[in-house]
């Protein structure tokens, strides 16, 4: 046995070595990163705009099992390819045995020669900021067009991250340079060093050591030997703010370089220090140096003489010796040691020159703005002077001093704020170990605060502080924490004291009397809004005893988001040396609701120990106000409900008790449960605090016996009660890192019950959730469920609706949903994180089958059923809200939907709901037989719909009749693009904010009244002339035969905007016909202005009998048969044209010809509603010349006169030329027969002329 063993000893070894060779020798051979090197390189282009660049990427590994990579010839340039940064080489390394340990110790980083150069653009910005601020606004702009692709998913891990520790003892760089260039200015600050180390423990402890150099061009201004060992104080980071997508974003930017040689900062800095936290006593330790010497700055340019400061600390002591030059004959000189230790002292100088307030604020600018420090000294003036020469010792028992500071007409005014400190007169006499404060005081916005007394060599004081009526709201402005200025504003308050200290300082007496008035404050967030009338606090502690009093008046609590109010018109407290008491005080909480607390703090000042006790009724109309009238519609409710509650404390044990009791005269519930319906029902969360621990027992909903009595005793109501929702807790670690132990919710058993706006309605209930770990990261479980859902009054049923969620996901399904024949299924997905922001991360809809007409109705019973909230008048300040819900990804997958008689079949498509707006992107339909893609979104509270759809293969014919119930309007195959938005709920809403455009085509199809040329011959101006009204009918009767309303392709642009739709233009081509249309139609008056030009084929024109004469290429060629008058008057039936407009109208079909093509004009102008009454005219086309070649040969024909108007021109022609001739015989002949012959040729004429009309 022992010899097997050894056997499998040995093995294992081998086995080990050969791992432990092969990490040393083989892994760094195998592995190889560089395939990596480009998908690293466009990550950093796509995340920073940057261009990263290195050499050969090689695995490293030492015996002492660390892992890591090296490689040289770093370069980081922008995208102008100027080198932003750059290093020879960098090698790192990490201890892979931490890991397991969930840490990571990078036992070696080492950066040799690095560079960064900073360059500033025109003095304005530094570039690099300004590629970072192009890739942000970019990205911006593609969520503004693309919203949805943009959104991910937060990335979700295994475990909590910030369990993960993190240790660098040294980050290295050699040789280092770090330079700003203002190219515009060309002056540079450079810093640069041969070595500087950089150690950071998780969290807890950072390290820095370096020897460094600072300089302003060429000039060494600067130099810092530093060795700086430090612990590092807890920091929260900020919530990090939602991005505005509609802003510009820009990074603020103050020039350095500019900056820095206003002032001309030298210096010499050298320290080697260590400082900790005590976490037993808060207290801070330090042991070294910290020096800065040969300290000066540039002021209306001269140079300031050198300024120091020195600190030296040991332990708790620490020692300052420091001197400031204000100007070059101001300064003041500071030397002290000080004591933190368990017997606190204080030894300190102050003796300075006539400094005047001015010339401080404009050093202390000087130092801010060097250093880059955010100040409002420009905002800022002062007048007055401080003058010093004292000196103070104490520990606290014993007092030595001599010497004075007196502060003379001081003045500080801060113009942004609005806070003056003016008239500040200051005599603080240390002479003689006494300390007097004589004529000392300040007006703080006209309001005085003085302060007057002394305190002697036993350190006995005398002192009274007097203010009356501070303004708070500038105070607070000028001194509170920025994160709390940030959060919370201040809008008034003012302040009374009255105090008066006497008697030795460790057993003081004191008598103080502050009034607080007119106090209020909100949070910046809306949440809340604070206002108290007054708070009175008098006490008075002598010898020991102490008397006071707390007076509060018309405190009121404002909570917006809750629709609510609390109120307190009185609180009174009285205050001894054994305890506090807490009168009685009624708290109103809206309307209707009170609560009475009352309480006692005994042994308040070393050990103290609470007992508060409240009770009162809250009533159900006041919840339902907490809840808003759209949502307490849905809740059933009626009286009030008894509250009670308990807070007992001592020490560090806490346990507070809170119960509530309905009844079936007392309730408030969405929901009616069957097990609990008509009971008395007991509502109670108990939570017991020691040290650090939490639990939560004894919790839920219980079941009492009826008419119970709801007691004081609050332990006494749980008795023989019956649990049917349980809630246990329990939390450890809250002072460190929060642990849940326990938490867990149960069920007693399956709850059936209705919903209370539909009473026919029914469900099933179950669950149960558990949750354990940290409490930032809790592992959870649960399983909730809804079954047999059945709402009749809305023909809904659901199988099952089941909640399912775990640590990180929750997932909530319903599953057969049918709705008047229309079936759902639905699944959701989503985080807690985003749940608690009310996102879904992904939501899925599929059905077989959905009926809209149907789904009508059950919308129709829906609004029929719900309760309907009393409207309220809509004002100018009227907001309307968001959508509260957001779903980040999704998809629909809807096999067919019936509306009517159109059917659509498989229509899919990416869903998403972001600030109001639903997304429905990557659509695909099949609808009446054709194919529509593309893209869809709607704000749904402001209505704006925008689509950029494709469709094709429509039947158009189907199509209008099936949609506009459009019979034999338009016929073929019809393509489309739409790219057009919308908004509004009425038609006329939406058709005067339409805007966008639409391209469309139809192939081998037919137009409808339009297409038929014959309807034309009905314009106004052929009707109204004599020669063509008598004469329409007969070329009707000749053209009829021919069909000119088939074309080969109809394809249009159309564009909209404020209510018209732009026809730009609508081109047909057919054998007979083709036409170009271009004009305006009105959406919201069915007014149309519209141009129809086209071309006829030559067999069909040269039907058209007198019409075709008057144009005028036919004038010419066929002048002998056309009325004289006509022809003299054939350009009113024609319109001159471009030769560009004349080629814009489309050929005619495929082996037609178009040389002998003739061209005209139709103008619509009108109601859309009555086509044929839109027909104003109808002209030929021609080009300029064509008509001027009319004109001169009409010109060549003879005027007609009187009686000669029926004539055709050939008759006009021939009846001059026989006059002609009849006046050349005439000549021979007597006058009387002459005339006779005249008289007789010409009745002949006239008659020959009627005999043919």
């Amino acid at each position: 046995m022992a010899k097997f063993l050894k056997i499998i000893g040995y093995g294992f070894a081998a086995i080990i070595v050969c791992f432990y060779l092969t990490f040393l020798f083989i892994l760094p051979k195998k592995i190889d990163l560089n395939v990596y090197k480009s998908q690293i390189q466009q990550l950093v282009a796509d995340n920073t705009g940057l261009n990263i660049d290195f050499d050969k990427v090689d695995v490293i590994t030492t015996p002492w099992l660390e892992a890591g990579i090296k490689t040289k010839n770093i370069k980081v340039t922008l995208p102008d390819n100027s080198v932003l940064f750059s290093a020879d080489s960098f090698k790192g390394k990490v201890f892979l045995p931490s890991l397991l340990w969930l840490s990571v110790r990078v036992s070696c980083a080492e950066i040799e020669s690095p560079i960064l150069n900073v360059e500033i653009i025109n003095g304005e910005k530094y570039k690099v900021a300004k590629v970072y601020e192009d890739l942000v606004n970019k990205k911006r702009a593609e969520r503004r067009l693309h919203p949805v692709q943009e959104l991910k998913e937060p990335n979700t891990f295994l475990f909590d991250p910030s369990t993960i520790k993190l240790t660098i003892p040294a980050l290295t760089l050699n040789n280092y340079q770090a330079k700003i260039d203002d190219t515009k200015a060309n002056h540079q600050l450079t810093l640069k060093g041969e070595k500087l180390k950089l150690g950071y423990f998780n969290g807890k402890v950072a390290k820095l050591k370096t020897t460094a150099s600072f300089l302003s061009d060429k000039d060494e201004n600067i130099t810092a030997d530093l060795d700086i060992n430090t612990f590092l104080p807890k920091f929260n980071m900020p919530p990090k703010e939602e991005e505005d997508d509609e802003a510009v974003f820009a990074l603020p930017f103050v020039n350095p370089v500019s900056e820095y040689r206003a002032y001309n900062l030298k210096s010499k800095i050298s320290s080697k220090i260590k400082v900790r936290k005590n976490n037993k006593n808060n207290k801070l330790w330090a042991k070294g140096y910290f020096d800065v010497d040969n300290t000066t700055v540039t002021m209306s340019g001269l140079q300031l003489p050198e300024s120091y400061f020195k600190l030296s600390a040991k332990g708790y002591k620490a020692e300052i010796d420091s001197n400031l030059y204000v100007t070059s004959k101001e300064n003041i000189k500071l030397f002290g040691k000080l004591s933190n230790g368990k017997k606190p002292t204080i030894d300190f100088s102050l003796k300075s020159t006539q400094v005047h307030f001015n010339n401080l604020l404009a050093i202390t600018k000087a130092y801010l703005d060097t250093v880059h420090i955010k100040n409002d000294i420009d905002n800022m003036s002062a007048d007055g002077y401080m003058l010093s020469n004292f000196r103070l010792k104490t520990d606290f028992d014993n007092l030595e001093s001599d010497g004075k500071f007196v502060i003379r007409d001081g003045r500080i005014y801060d113009k942004n704020i609005g806070l003056l400190f003016d008239k500040i007169n200051a005599n603080l006499i240390f002479d003689d170990n006494v300390f007097k404060i004589v004529n000392t005081r300040a007006l703080i916005n006209k309001k005085a605060l003085e302060l007057s007394g002394k305190i002697d060599a036993n350190s006995i004081a005398n002192v009274d502080i007097k203010a009356d009526a501070i303004p708070l709201p500038a105070l607070y402005l000028a001194f509170a924490p920025r994160e709390i200025k940030n959060s919370y504003t201040l809008n008034s308050g003012y302040l009374t004291l009255s105090a008066r200290v006497t008697g030795e300082i460790k057993d003081i007496a004191a008598i103080c009397k502050a009034d607080l008035e007119k106090f209020a404050i909100a949070d910046k967030s809306g949440n809340f809004v604070m206002s108290n009338k007054l708070a009175h606090l008098g006490v008075a502690n002598t010898a020991g005893v102490i008397r006071g009093k707390f007076k509060n008046e018309d405190f009121y609590l404002r909570l917006p988001n809750l629709n609510s109010e609390i109120t307190d018109t009185q609180t009174v407290a009285t205050i001894d040396d054994k305890a506090i008491n807490i009168d009685k005080s009624n708290i109103k909480f809206n309307k209707n609701s009170n609560i009475v607390f009352s309480g006692k703090i005994t042994d308040y000042i070393s050990n103290p120990k609470a007992n508060i006790f409240a009770t009162g009724v809250i009533a159900t109309s006041d919840l339902k106000t907490v809840l808003g009238n759209n949502v307490a519609l849905y809740f059933d409710s009626k009286g009030s409900i008894p509250v009670k509650a308990s807070f007992d404390s001592k020490g560090k044990h806490m346990k507070s008790v809170v119960q509530a009791q309905t009844t079936a005269n007392a309730y408030i519930t969405p929901v009616r449960i069957d097990e609990m319906l008509n009971k008395t029902l007991l509502m109670q969360i108990l939570a017991e605090k020691n040290d650090d621990n939490i639990k939560v027992y004894k919790s839920g909903i219980y079941v009492r016996k009826p008419n119970a009595e709801f007691r004081d005793s609050l332990g006494t109501n749980l008795i023989n009660s019956k649990e049917i929702v349980g809630v246990r807790a329990m939390l450890s670690n809250l002072n460190t890192k929060p642990f849940i132990n326990l938490f867990k919710l149960t069920l007693d058993k399956e709850l059936n019950g209705s919903i209370c706006v539909f009473p026919k309605s029914r469900f099933s209930f179950s669950g149960h959730s558990n949750a354990f770990g940290n409490l930032t990261n809790p592992k959870l479980s649960g399983i909730f469920d809804i079954r047999n859902l059945s709402i009749p009054e809305l023909m809904t049923t659901v199988r099952n609706i089941n909640i399912d969620f775990g640590s990180r996901d929750v997932h909530i399904a319903l599953r057969d949903a049918t709705s008047n024949s229309s079936d759902f299924n639905i699944n959701m997905l989503t985080t807690w994180k985003l749940l608690s922001e009310m996102k879904f991360a992904e939501v899925k809809v599929y059905s077989k089958m959905i009926d809209v007409d149907k789904l009508m109705k059950v919308s129709d019973a829906l609004m029929k059923s719900l309760p309907v909230a009393q409207s309220s008048p809509v004002t100018a300040n009227s907001g309307t809200s968001d959508i509260p819900v957001e779903i980040l990804h999704g998809n629909i997958n809807l096999k067919r939907i019936k509306s009517g008689n159109i059917i659509t079949n498989n229509t899919t498509g990416r869903i998403a709901l972001l600030k109001n707006i639903f997304y429905l992107n990557n659509l695909k339909t099949y609808p009446l037989g054709g194919q529509v893609v593309g893209d869809v979104s709607m704000n749904i509270v402001s209505t704006e719909v925008r689509a950029k759809v494709q469709g094709k293969s429509f039947d158009i014919k189907k199509l209008l009749l099936d949609l506009a119930n459009m019979k034999d309007t338009l016929a073929g195959n019809l393509n489309f693009l739409a790219n057009v938005s919308l908004k509004g709920l009425t038609q006329e809403e939406q058709m005067k904010s339409l805007k966008g455009y639409v391209d469309f085509n139809v192939k081998k199809g037919q137009l409808g009244p339009f297409g038929k040329f014959e309807n034309f011959l009905m314009a106004e101006n052929i009707r109204n002339n004599e020669f063509f009204s008598s004469a329409i009918g007969s070329v009707i009767t000749n053209i009829v035969t021919f069909d000119t309303s088939h074309f080969e392709y109809l394809y249009g642009h159309l564009t909209f905007d404020n209510g018209f739709m732009q026809v730009a233009p609508i081109k047909s081509q057919g054998n007979v016909m083709s036409m170009y249309i271009a004009g305006k139609v009105g959406l919201l008056d069915n007014s149309a202005d519209i141009k129809v030009r086209g071309k006829l084929a030559s067999a069909f024109s040269d039907k058209l009998g007198l019409l075709a004469n008057i144009n005028p290429i036919n004038l010419v060629k066929n002048t002998p048969g056309v009325n004289v008058v006509l022809a003299k008057t054939f350009s009113v039936f024609c319109q001159a044209v471009s030769e560009d407009e004349m080629k814009a109208i489309p050929n005619l079909g495929k082996g037609k010809t178009d040389e002998y093509a003739t061209k005209f004009q139709v103008v619509l102008h009108g109601d859309t509603r009555k086509p044929l009454k839109m027909i104003k005219s109808f002209k030929w086309l021609a080009l300029n010349s064509e008509i001027e070649n009319a004109q001169n040969f009409v010109d060549t024909i003879p005027a007609p006169e009187v009686g000669e108007e029926n004539l055709s021109v050939d008759e006009l022609i021939k009846l001059r030329e026989e006059q002609q001739q009849a006046a050349a015989e005439t000549a021979t002949q007597p006058t009387e027969e002459v005339e006779k012959e005249q008289s007789k040729s010409i009745f002949s004429k006239l008659k020959k002329s009627k005999e043919k009309i």
